[in-house]
């Protein structure tokens, strides 16, 4: 998923679906999933995964008074062992 102007980028990388985040809602089941935007929930990203799919937690930070800029980082990381995508 990515703005109109990025979609060439993401395919020459190698995505095989891209999305428009302006008009297209996320669907679907994926085996990978890049966040570097993070304008997305955690849990919407998840809810999106294959079974046994990937969540990849690249950017979005929001600057936190705690962690600094990686909470979501790290809440991808403390909550995985204990959520299934399935």
């Amino acid at each position: 998923m990515c703005g109109p102007g990025k979609a060439d980028v993401a395919r020459a990388a190698g995505a095989e679906h891209v999305l428009d985040h302006t008009r297209d809602a996320v669907t679907g089941r994926f085996d990978v999933v890049i966040d570097i935007g993070g304008n997305r929930t955690l849990r919407t990203l998840r809810r999106v995964l294959a079974p046994r799919g990937t969540l990849v937690v690249v950017g979005g930070e929001t600057g936190g008074r705690i962690v600094g800029g990686v909470d979501r980082q790290l809440r991808a990381v403390l909550l995985s062992p204990l959520v299934s995508s399935g």
